[in-house]
């Protein structure tokens, strides 16, 4: 994705069949795990997307409550990866 449509993308955050949005979610909570799981599933289907947290996935209003205070350690590729390969089998 292009620099500038990343931009926009955040800027109107919306639902696409390749863009999923999603509130602050914690990838230690089985509920939420499963729900980033099913997410990014969703998107290989579709050959590829974003999963964008951080909105509300109704309004596209930014979500105030849950931020982790360290956004790359939450959020993690390996962290994401494990969660992918325990749900997807």
């Amino acid at each position: 994705m292009e620099q500038e449509q990343l931009k926009e993308l955040l800027r109107n955050p919306t639902e696409t069949l390749q863009s999923e949005i999603k509130s602050w979610l914690d990838l230690g909570a089985p509920d939420d795990r499963a729900k980033i799981a099913r997410a990014l599933l969703s998107l290989r289907n579709r050959n590829g997307g974003q999963l964008i947290f951080g909105f509300d996935d109704k309004t596209g209003e930014p979500a105030g409550q849950g931020r982790p205070v360290d956004l790359r350690a939450a959020f993690h590729a390996d962290k994401v990866q494990e969660l992918v390969i325990i749900h997807a089998k």
